[in-house]
């Protein structure tokens, strides 16, 4: 059977139950596999590059999930604290650290559009124990959808804050006035009257135009029978690998990554296509060379020159097709993508191998070895 017709056949659905007992709902598995179908058939039936040798075999593979945006129902909720500084700029303090995904320039949009000014009037401070609240750690995929909320919600106070203090201050309607950008800067604009601008305001209302909230998801711990409702939200994702088997060396080689997510709405298009392409080449050192090796409890290949990283050359190329569907948890319909980039990675791999060769891989990495002796196997069980 066609490999996308069996997942659309098997696919969940809203309203099917998940393994702990939760309905599931804005399931989006199917609308991937329809939407990056026609694509997939291409670069399945199309040339797969360089010319194959006799000796390679080449085969296509995919792997669809879900992946869950928090912290398995443990209580896990994002603080923020923001305020009006003296030189009129919003300074968000929030504990999450940015390690590299750019989480910090998300914010930095998330309080721009709620607040409505431009991002350079935005200052992040971040895991800072000294001046920033406990928003959780930096795992489980909970940056965008939880933190981001609870920054959103954060920006929102402080809006409603600041022009509810300064409609008393300066004697305005506070339902006529907005917060945006003009020449001199952000400003609270209120009809037939001049702009005040927020640098003024700051000093004006000094000590007072600082606040703190926080967001925690709508789920629940498993019980004693692992039933419950662990995630608020799921990301959906799907990937496609186009790989060639070295019959005799056993060398695995990929050649085209197609990845196909629903991140809900996508705030940075440029950090999310960085997120899909480093763990796509995760997956790729997962899949076929990085493994750690024991002897006695110890390991026995602590250095690079045994744990074999992917380099820039092993990466193949990636192509990202998107199906933004918003969710009504996250900021502004946004889901977290950071994890989930990686999970589908090895699967859809080893799944292309054994389309390409006829055997059954179960051992991940796909080393010269461990293929090897798979097809060793499976010639001597023909």
């Amino acid at each position: 059977m066609d490999p996308i017709d069996i997942r659309l056949k098997n696919a969940l659905v809203d309203g099917d139950t998940s393994a702990t007992g939760q309905v599931l709902s804005g399931v989006t598995i199917r609308q991937l596999l329809e939407k990056t179908r026609d694509r997939i058939s291409s670069c399945a039936d199309g040339p797969g590059g360089s010319p194959l040798k006799p000796y390679e075999k080449e085969g296509w593979g995919i792997a669809c999930i879900l992946y869950g945006n928090g912290r398995t129902g443990m209580p896990n909720p994002g603080v923020a604290r923001a305020r009006l500084n003296g030189e009129g700029l919003v300074e968000l303090a929030v504990g999450t650290p940015d390690i590299g995904q750019g989480s910090n320039t998300l914010y930095v949009q998330i309080v721009a559009a709620t607040m409505g000014i431009t991002p350079e009037y935005v200052r992040v401070i971040s895991a800072d124990t000294r001046c920033t609240p406990d928003s959780g750690t930096t795992s489980g995929t909970r940056n965008t959808a939880i933190v981001g909320k609870a920054v959103q919600r954060t920006a929102a106070h402080l809006r409603g804050t600041v022009l509810k203090n300064a409609a008393a201050f300066y004697s305005f309607n506070e339902e006529k006035a907005e917060i945006r950008c003009v020449d001199e800067g952000p400003a609270i604009v209120v009809p037939d009257r001049d702009a005040i601008p927020l640098v003024r305001v700051a000093k004006d209302l000094a000590g007072v135009l600082e606040v703190e909230d926080s967001f925690d998801p709508p789920a629940t711990p498993l019980d004693e029978d692992g039933r419950g409702n662990p995630y608020a939200l799921y990301t959906y994702g799907l990937q496609y690998a186009r790989v060639s088997v070295n019959t005799l060396t056993g060398q695995v080689t990929v050649r085209k990554i197609i990845a196909a997510y629903d991140a809900g709405t996508i705030i940075n298009p440029a950090l999310f296509t960085g997120q899909v392409e480093g763990g796509v080449a995760m997956g790729v050192g997962y899949a076929v060379s990085e493994e750690i090796k024991l002897s006695r409890g110890i390991i026995s290949n602590s250095n690079f020159d045994g744990y074999i990283l992917p380099t820039s050359m092993d990466v193949p190329s990636v192509e990202i097709i998107t199906v933004p569907l918003p969710d009504t948890i996250g900021p502004f319909g946004a889901k977290g993508v950071g994890e989930p980039a990686i999970v589908p990675t090895a699967a859809a791999i080893a799944n292309a191998a054994s389309n390409a060769t006829g055997a059954d891989f179960c051992n991940l990495p796909l080393s010269l070895e461990e293929v090897t002796k798979t097809l060793e196997q499976k010639e001597v069980h023909k």
